[in-house]
């Protein structure tokens, strides 16, 4: 079916390859097939370059000839040339190119007069699809095969006609008449049977029994044989049957056995006709008598006699068709006095049907009858007004009536009508005179009385045709009535006639169209005001009401009101004012394209480029009809050509960048940008570039040299230039694609591409073509490339997460943003993530000396949003950001384009815009997001914007979508884009968020890399990708405009909803059970526009489910149950407030009955549905937001009850819910949490300040820390954490510990995973490179699970802490997955952990969490499993806010429980779970403090080094998550160094000059300052942060 659908698309699928065959004159034609050509669809007069038949050959077939192969040997014979069919798929012949008449012009092809239903190249000689005697069509078709016999639409499988060599049908072909009879004439052995299908896409089939035969065979007949006709398409169940049995010549009636008599027409006696009889065939003829008007001699019916028919038998009498007309009643049938009545030389057929003995023989009866006639009749002739037309033609025309004047609906004189009516205007007085070429008689010799309104002209009166011409001739009729019947009257009463009781009348009344003065009042009142008077529509209507005016009398004048004739005399005025608009719009157009005619060459096109490109603007803002008036003329040949040479030399020197350029050729791509990982195998990156070609040369593709897109790339078409090749390199690697489409099977040499990364690095590459193939008319493309370094490739999706670039719309590489020509650039906004981010634009195909780009730099604002603008070109965008330690480098890529939008009024030319007229936006310039390629895209593209107007909400190009491609042309206007758009309000009207929106048959987006198709069925495609530049009207009110809706929308609930919640609309009248009747619905859509924030459109939808749509799956209802409703959820977001739902419309694809198969598109019921308001009730969101509003600025004591309202409200929303509240407010619900609690937790802050600053002081002093648990790392990490120096000394402690310590696995310790663990959690704390500490690589022994394990739940916790510190990458067998389930795997009944018992520690519970904190908002399992274990937490927690471990409490326990706490954003002095009397873990913490500096391990003990570093870091952690830091062990804002160093100083500035470095605050003093400011920062950081991740 596909196959089918495919090949008819295209029109003609021609064979794989052409081989020679001989075109012979062969008379017999043994061997042959016969080739035709024709034309019969486009004249000569309306443009063609020929018509009628041009080629009618027999062409010689060969062992391997095929359907093409004859054709273009045929077409080669006689010297005609053919483009395509060597492509499969013929273009052009002769000069008549495909699409020329109209956009489904073309050609067409069948085999027996039948369009077949697969590709020529399947029918072959060596198949036997293929066989002399065969004959081949190739037909011009303006509309699809239609005008040529060929509807897509096959449900009409009757037969048009049937001939026969030999024999007549009994009855008389009809269509609708399936069975027939037929005497088998003597000596008859064969029959051929040549039947023509109503529609040639179905096929005849032809049997006798059970062999099937073609048209051209001779079928072997006997007496008895029954001739089958099937038609249908192949495989057809239920195809229309015709059935011939052929039987012998009758016995029952001879020559003597029948008589006939004639009724003359009035019903008297007429005379007996002389039968003759044709045994072979039974048939019987006579002659009636000549035809007559005098009814008493002119025969009008008959009886027949029968005689010597055998007892019992009976007979009827039959029309031509079958039907009945009399029972022969004792042995006479006679038929109504008019049966043949009729004249023009006719002859009439009727049957005799006798049954005897249960066989019934058919008897054919002739009856002929001749008639005189004119044989010129060009009559009456006058001067004429060509303008002027009645009931649709001009002055004038002859019309055909019947005897009552009742026009028939023909033209022009015809041998069997005798009555005419002719209109003419008031303006004709009188009749040319006649002619000898204008009237002559069959018998010139008839009397001829020409009779005016009764009386004999001239007192001609039965004067002999001769002598009354002459009289005529010198006396013009004179046409002085309303009316005036003349009536020629011709009778043969004389002898020179020799005929007798002849009168034969030919009447034709002339009509003068006079206006009365009450019609032109009614005329005159129907005209449009003045203003919206239109010279194309109105100044041939406005003329003619002014010419019957001025033809009235001063009394008929005076029946006209002044105030019609004031609207006639400004009507004719206004008239003559456009008509001057549109002459001089023409003539100035005229005169601007003269000024470089003939001049403009490839040298010096620069000269002329301005004035070429403002005739080419200035065209498109003509009119239609002025456009029209100059497609035909010299200057638009001039123009044509000077445009062409101005666009290709202008894109060949790139001048033609910034410009709007309607480009041929282009690129499509696997990508517009490329950041890629060393470490690759050579064929990691391939790289798709498919060609776009418009011009693709026929000596490098002798079969697909019309296709502009293929699915393959041919080796030495495509260059490229990387402007750093050391950075990388591209690979090509010469392959084969195999054409598995229809019409294919051959194998093509296929470039394949792959980029090959060597260092880490950023450069650009262009691709354009080799000298080979030629000239590259499109832009090229240049894209970066960035090569990461280790670093950045250890981070996770670095180049989705640096900037929110790839999560945007309109960002994927079909997007093309266009701007207006005369502005910047099209304006586009992102965000980066990290600090001190630099944003740079490359210059298109702007370099620096080095090579590397020129760029435009811009600078993020605080929150790293950037706003670049993209100019015409390829957009390369660099991305350069501190993030997780270090600073990284991504590249982007969009393409621009310059466009320009020419504005005209199509419903009033010239005149500014108003309601109720359509304007029209050219674009110029429109970039092609997608194109065709062969076996892949078969769409058609249409541009669409958004608009907020009453009644509608979509504006879009006034040309229907369909199942092809609109390539750009140079000489036609289709090549560019009009969209229209109906004014329905007034004021600036914006069409926006333009797009392209593509529909047809293909595949998904993103498969230009593919092979193509196979021939399997494609799916219908829609899917839209760009952005244009608004387009912005403005708009005057016409108050005379009035639009009313015909449906009305209604709401559930009047139209009333919370945010939030769902409501329904519905359009109870509209008529979709009616539209289901008349089209075969496929796929529709009922969408609105909405003002809803977040919620720009809302849709219901029906699919039938079956064919090419069968991938969107059966709606379950009927269209007419799932189209009238829409139940859609307004977003939680939503503030309160009214909102409209406008612009309803169905989207539809359908075709035209059953068994139609190409998908048509079109939006129903535009503007005739009405608008709806709904009122969006106050949602749980706004609800959260309005109660964060009321807790103020201001926040005291006194503010909680406020605060708690917020938070309640806050927490009782669902995490999605959470995450909708504004940032902001959270952040000052966040900020106002953490203020009250410090001043109800006043002293204990104030003693915490002073405990973090003096235990910090402390351990500042105890000097160069060693390698060590006491003493050693965790030191490290709690003053490079709390932003304190490290002394250098440290990192060469570790470097020569390392190299003392550290096995062939890079072990630390034989049983101690956590030793590397520690100290890779150091250095990254300072900035060290773990991976090469003394040449020694730490993260390589933490590389086998076994070794993990070894000290039980301890090392994977503290395995999985370290890698995730800085994100590095895991080795070996450990992944992070294993960590995490070995983690919950031991987790305990009770919901925490502990190294060997069975109930939880808060000590290993507390870690355990820290190293499920970072993924516990990723993981539902750790989710789960972290949520028990603080439950855990909160039940172990003391009266007195502490913690204890093994059977005392300790200020470990509590510290280990505040970095579990902080590490997953829990305020230990916020949350109540975690508030025990008031008291909170950080209270227990302070009370182990010593004064001076440092903690106790137990209440009354002494300084205590591990209870000292396990409590400062404890409130390092705390206080980074004030300070909205990264947690303690979230190391990604470290900068990690990648070599070792030493040295440096102790400033305590943070920078460490070389040293290690700090990287939490920079001071406590700082902090104690700003603490209250900072409570409220780290709120709002923390929590933004947080909801980002």
């Amino acid at each position: 079916m596909k196959k089918r659908i495919i090949s008819l698309l295209l029109a003609l699928v021609m064979a794989l390859s052409l081989l020679p065959v001989s075109v012979l004159a062969a008379d017999d034609h043994t061997g042959q097939v016969h080739v035709t050509v024709e034309n019969t669809t486009w004249a000569k007069a309306d443009g063609a370059p020929w018509e009628g038949t041009l080629l009618d050959e027999w062409v010689t077939l060969k062992a391997d000839s095929t359907m093409m192969s004859c054709i273009v040997d045929a077409l080669t014979a006689r010297g005609y040339s053919q483009t395509g069919a060597d492509t499969g798929y013929i273009s052009s012949i002769n000069g008549i190119e495909e699409k020329e008449v109209s956009k489904n012009s073309g050609w067409m092809g069948t085999l027996n007069d039948w369009f077949t239903s697969e590709g020529f190249a399947a029918y072959t000689v060596a198949n036997g699809k293929l066989k002399a005697g065969d004959e081949i069509a190739v037909q011009h078709t303006c509309n699809l095969g239609v005008d040529i016999g060929g509807s897509f639409d096959t449900s009409d499988k009757s037969l048009k006609a049937i001939a026969l060599s030999a024999g007549e049908l009994t009855p008389a072909f009809s269509s609708d008449n399936h069975a027939y009879t037929m005497i088998l004439p003597d000596g008859t052995d064969s029959l051929t049977v040549t039947p023509t299908a109503s529609n040639k896409q179905n096929r005849v089939r032809i049997y006798a029994g059970n062999t099937e035969y073609r048209r051209m065979d001779a079928i072997p007949v006997q007496h008895g044989t029954v001739i089958t006709l099937k038609v249908g398409n192949d495989g057809d169940t239920a195809p229309e049957v015709y059935t011939i049995t052929l039987q012998a010549a009758g016995t029952l009636l001879n020559k003597d056995s029948v008589s006939l008599t004639t009724i003359r027409e009035d019903g008297s006696v007429g005379s007996t006709v002389a039968l003759t009889f044709d045994e072979g065939s039974s048939a019987f003829s006579g002659n009636l008598t000549d035809y007559t008007q005098r009814k008493q001699y002119n025969d009008g019916g008959f009886t027949v006699t029968l005689s010597g028919l055998p007892e019992g038998a009976t007979a009827q009498l039959k029309d031509s068709a079958g039907k009945a007309l009399a029972n022969f009643v004792d042995g006479k049938a006679s038929t109504g006095s008019t049966v043949v009545a009729g004249s023009g030389a006719a002859n009439f057929y009727f049957y005799i049907a006798v049954t005897a003995q249960g066989r019934t023989e058919t008897y054919k009866l002739t009856l002929s009858k001749k008639s005189e006639y004119w044989m010129s009749f060009k009559f009456p002739l006058a001067d004429y007004n060509p303008e002027i037309s009645y009931y649709g033609q001009p002055e004038g025309t002859l019309f055909q009536t019947d005897e009552n004047g009742n026009r028939t609906g023909q033209i022009g004189y015809s041998k069997t009508c005798w009555n005419y009516i002719v209109y003419i205007s008031p303006s004709i007085s009188q009749l040319n005179a006649v002619e000898v070429k204008t009237l002559k008689f069959s018998n010139m010799n008839f009397n001829v009385t020409p009779n005016i309104n009764g009386e004999a002209y001239c007192g001609i009166n039965k004067k002999l045709f001769t002598q009354a011409f002459q009289t005529l001739k010198r006396n013009p009729i004179k046409i002085q009535n309303d009316k005036t019947v003349i009536d020629f009257v011709l009778d043969s009463d004389n002898t020179r006639a020799k005929r007798e009781n002849i009168e034969l009348h030919t009447t034709i009344t002339v009509v003068v169209v006079k206006t009365t003065p009450e019609e032109l009042t009614a005329f005159v009142d129907a005209l449009p005001d003045i203003s919206s008077l239109v010279y194309s529509e109105h100044y041939t209507v406005v003329q003619s009401y002014n010419r019957a005016y001025r033809g009235y009398t001063d009394q008929e004048k005076a029946r006209l009101s002044a105030e019609t004739v004031k609207k006639l005399q400004d009507s004719v005025a206004r008239m003559e004012v456009l008509k001057k608009r549109h002459e001089d719009g023409i003539r100035n157009w005229t005169d601007l394209v003269n000024t470089f005619a003939g001049k403009v060459t490839a040298k010096n096109y620069a000269q002329y480029y301005d004035a070429v490109k403002d005739s080419e603007a200035m065209y498109l803002a003509l009119s239609d009809a002025q456009r029209k008036e100059i497609d035909k003329t010299e200057q638009k040949t001039a123009y044509d050509a000077a445009f062409k040479v101005v666009t290709e030399q202008s894109i060949l020197d790139s001048s033609s960048i910034g410009k709007p350029t309607n480009y041929p050729d282009d690129f499509m791509m696997t990508s517009l940008f490329f950041n890629l990982d060393l470490g690759h195998e050579d064929t990691y990156y391939p790289a798709v570039f498919r060609e776009i070609w418009t011009n693709r040369p026929k000596s490098l593709y002798p079969k697909y040299a019309q296709e502009k897109g293929l699915p393959y790339t041919l080796p030495g078409i495509l260059q490229f230039e990387i402007k750093d090749e050391s950075i990388f390199e591209i690979k090509e690697v010469e392959d084969t694609y195999k054409d598995g489409g229809l019409g294919g099977g051959s194998t093509y040499p296929a470039m394949k591409y792959y980029l090959v990364p060597k260092k880490a690095g950023t450069t650009t590459f262009t691709v354009t073509f080799t000298d080979k193939a030629g000239n590259f008319y499109g832009q090229i493309p240049e894209i970066p490339v960035h090569v990461n370094s280790p670093e950045e490739t250890a981070i996770q999706d670095l180049n989705k997460n640096l900037t929110n670039f790839t999560s945007l719309s309109n960002t994927s590489k079909y997007d093309n943003w266009t701007y207006d020509y005369g502005t910047q650039g099209a304006p586009f906004t992102f965000k980066v993530s990290g600090k001190n981010p630099k944003v740079s634009v490359y210059n298109y195909l702007q370099y620096n000396k080095d090579g590397t780009p020129v760029k435009t730099d811009y600078t993020p604002d605080e929150s790293g949003n950037v706003t670049i603008l993209l100019k015409d070109g390829y957009n390369g965008i660099e991305v350069t950001a501190d993030y997780q330690g270090h600073t990284v480098t991504q590249v982007y890529s969009l393409k621009g384009k310059v466009t320009r939008y020419v504005f005209e009024n199509n419903s009033r030319p010239g005149e500014p815009l108003r309601t109720g007229d359509t304007a029209g936006v050219w674009i110029i310039g429109k970039p092609i997001p997608i194109h065709k390629i062969l076996r892949i895209y078969n769409m058609g593209g249409k541009v669409t914007f958004q608009t907020d107007m009453y009644l509608q909400s979509q504006a879009y190009a006034d040309d229907s979508i369909d199942v092809e491609w609109k390539d750009m042309q140079w000489t036609k206007v289709s090549g560019y884009t009009r969209v229209k758009a109906v004014l329905t309000e007034s004021g600036e009207v914006r069409l926006t968020n333009g797009i392209t929106q593509f529909r047809g048959y293909g595949s998904a987006p993103g498969s230009e890399g593919d092979q193509g198709n196979t021939g399997g069925i494609a799916s219908s495609t829609s899917f839209g990708y760009g952005r244009f530049g608004d387009v912005v009207l403005q708009v005057a009110e016409n108050p005379n405009y009035k639009l009313e809706p015909k449906y009305e929308t209604v709401a559930e609930n009047g139209g009333q909803v919370k945010a939030g919640d769902k409501l329904t609309i519905s359009v109870p009248s509209l008529p979709i059970e009616q539209l289901n009747k008349e089209l075969y619905l496929m796929y529709v859509t009922t969408k609105y526009a909405t003002t809803i924030p977040g919620l720009s459109g809302i849709f219901s939808k029906w699919s039938r489910g079956t064919d090419s749509w069968s991938h969107e799956g059966e709606t379950s209802v009927g269209p007419e149950v799932a189209l009238k409703s829409i139940t859609f959820t307004v977003p939680k977001t939503t503030p309160a407030g009214t909102y409209k739902v406008y612009g309803g419309y169905l989207d539809a694809t359908y075709r035209y009955g059953e068994k139609d198969f190409l998908d048509k598109y079109g939006f129903l019921y535009e503007r005739e549905i009405s608008d709806l308001t709904i009122t969006v009730l106050k949602g749980d969101i706004e609800t959260v937001e309005d109660l964060i509003d009321a807790i103020g600025a201001n926040v005291t004591l006194d503010s909680e009850a406020a605060i708690n309202a917020a938070k309640s409200a806050y927490d009782a929303l669902s995490d999605e819910d959470k995450a909708l509240v504004d940032a902001d407010k959270v952040d000052t619900l966040t900020a106002a949490i953490i203020k009250l609690n410090r001043l109800k937790h006043a002293d204990l802050m104030a003693n915490l300040d002073t405990i973090y600053k003096t235990t910090g002081d402390f351990m500042s002093k105890l000097g160069t820390p060693t390698v060590n648990s006491i003493g050693g790392e965790w030191m490290v990490i709690g003053l490079a954490r709390s932003g304190r120096p490290v002394p250098a000394g440290y990192y060469d402690n570790v470097v020569e510990y390392v190299k003392a310590m550290a096995d062939a696995n890079e072990r630390l310790h034989r049983a101690k995973v956590t030793d590397n663990a520690r100290v890779i959690l150091a250095l990254t704390a300072i900035g060290k490179d773990v991976t090469n500490v003394g040449g020694h690589n730490l993260l390589k022994g933490l590389d086998n699970m076994d070794y993990v394990q070894t000290q039980g739940i301890n090392g994977p916790i503290f395995t999985l802490i370290a890698l995730d510190s800085h994100n590095y990458p895991t080795m070996g067998d450990v992944t992070r997955e294993k960590l995490i389930q070995v983690i919950l795997d031991a987790q305990l009944n009770d919901g925490g952990w502990d190294l060997s018992g069975t109930k939880a520690d808060p000590d290993m519970t507390a870690m355990a969490i820290q190293a499920l904190a970072p993924y516990y908002k990723t993981n539902e399992t750790v989710k789960a499993a972290v949520d028990k274990a603080l439950d855990v937490l909160s039940a172990l927690q003391r009266t007195d806010g502490g913690f204890g471990s093994w059977g005392t409490v300790n200020s470990e326990s509590c510290a280990q429980v505040i970095v579990a706490l902080t590490a997953l954003g829990i305020d230990p002095t916020a949350d109540s779970r975690f508030i025990k009397n008031g008291l909170t873990v950080l209270d227990a913490l302070a009370g182990f403090y010593v004064n001076g500096g440092g903690f106790r391990h137990t209440a009354g003990g002494d300084l205590d080094g591990m209870a000292t570093e396990q409590g400062y870091y404890a409130l390092a952690s705390y206080y980074r998550f004030l300070n909205g830091q990264t947690s303690l062990y979230d190391m990604s804002d470290v900068a990690v160094q990648t070599s070792g160093t030493s040295g440096g100083d102790n400033s305590g500035n943070g920078t460490n000059n070389g040293g290690t470095p700090a990287t939490g605050d920079t001071g406590v003093l700082v902090w104690v300052i700003a603490l209250p400011v900072a409570a409220l920062a780290a709120a709002f950081v923390l929590k933004r942060k947080k909801r980002e991740e």
